[in-house]
């Protein structure tokens, strides 16, 4: 064959012309342009289909990202009420701010029998909940109700703390005026308010069977 005749394919069994000499180089410059008898040609469809591959895989993950937010509008909020020994109050939330924080405040106030500057609200509480925490962040319309139920909590546990500490059966207890009395109130002695009973439920007293020390309750809800 001379140098200025057409090259063939040096594939077996292949009469396709030969491609010239890629300008990179290769070895195999003399084969045609199909690629399963071309490795530069085949090298470059490899790549190609890997290309292919991983923007699949990047919008599979894009099209996951945007459909968390709908799978975590399905998790759980929570809210934690404490007592301190003092009586002073931490009301934590597991949503960010929604601005009914004073309210929220008033709510706790008015169930407790306490002044609403002696309770403090904190959205979005990660000293509480920690970094990470799993639940739902976004305001909920049913914080309101999950904060009564805290507060219903801590009511009953303080009854129990209560006919403790003045040494009598907490279903003889009567619940007004932001204490618990004994009898009909007239005797300061037989009177607890929630600020007696933190302190005593921190440990100044005995506490009745089965009662845990301190004064908190957590509530979990969903929409």
């Amino acid at each position: 064959m001379s140098e200025g005749s057409t090259k063939i394919c040096i594939y077996p069994g292949c009469e396709r012309p030969a491609v010239p000499p890629h300008p990179l180089g290769g070895p195999h410059a003399a084969f045609c342009d199909l690629e399963e008898h071309n490795a530069l040609r085949a090298s470059g469809a490899t790549a190609t289909r890997g290309r292919e591959r991983a923007e699949g895989r990047a919008r599979a993950a894009m099209t996951t990202t945007e459909e968390k937010p709908a799978v975590a509008n399905e998790a759980y909020r929570a809210v934690f009420l404490r007592v301190h020994p003092t009586g002073k109050m931490v009301l934590s939330l597991t949503t960010e701010s929604d601005g009914k924080e004073p309210q929220y405040a008033q709510l706790v106030a008015g169930e407790l029998g306490v002044p609403a500057l002696d309770v403090k609200v904190v959205p979005a509480d990660t000293d509480r909940f920690g970094i990470g925490h799993g639940y739902n962040t976004s305001p909920s319309e049913g914080t309101s109700a999950a904060i009564a139920s805290a507060t219903g909590k801590i009511l009953a546990k303080a009854q129990l703390l209560a006919g403790m500490a003045l040494d009598t059966s907490p279903d003889t207890l009567k619940w007004a005026g932001g204490a618990f009395v004994s009898g009909n109130g007239g005797d300061p002695t037989q009177v607890k308010t929630i600020e007696d009973i933190a302190l005593y439920a921190h440990g100044s007293g005995a506490l009745p069977p089965g009662v845990e020390g301190g004064l908190d309750a957590q509530t979990v809800y969903r929409d």
